[in-house]
């Protein structure tokens, strides 16, 4: 039974390890973002406009379209 035991710290010994690997990665590519800017969300949203400045002149991104949409005040009478 001392061997199975044994194993078992090791397992957990080693998972914690990887664990401290996994998060150091992740603050690693936190870091990067902080310092580059988020890019990704950028080149997005400027492909996003692009793309309605393609449809029709300076149309607003799709959903700002339907946002408009939703804030006009209803035409039913009460």
């Amino acid at each position: 039974m001392g061997g199975l035991a044994e194993s078992e710290e090791r397992f957990g010994a080693e998972r914690k390890e990887s664990l401290g690997q996994t998060a150091r990665k992740l603050r690693k590519i936190a870091e990067k973002k902080r310092e580059n800017g988020d890019r990704k969300g950028t080149e997005k949203r400027q492909k996003r406009e692009q793309k309605c400045q393609k449809k029709g002149g300076n149309a607003p991104p799709f959903f700002m379209k339907h946002d408009a949409q939703r804030t006009k005040p209803s035409t039913r009478p009460n």
